[in-house]
């Protein structure tokens, strides 16, 4: 898997601040934070790539499955 235009990276990062300059009040654990970030990735590959990046490419290869079905 590769990101092709970086710039998904930082619309990513725009999302993520975004989110927590929003709800600056509520107490996130670092797996919120963990998630938010990924998904903020899936959110900007949605909208900026020809092929975004897939659910399971992020849950096997970034989150190296910490995350998993209720």
């Amino acid at each position: 898997m590769k990101i092709e235009d970086k710039s998904i990276v930082f619309q990513s990062v725009s999302l993520f601040d975004r989110f927590y300059s929003k709800n600056k009040e509520i107490v996130f654990t670092f797996k919120d934070g963990l998630l938010t970030g990924f998904t903020s990735l899936f959110i900007a590959s949605k909208s900026q790539e020809v092929e975004p990046i897939s659910l399971s490419d992020i849950k096997n290869h970034f989150m190296h499955n910490a995350f998993t079905r209720p």
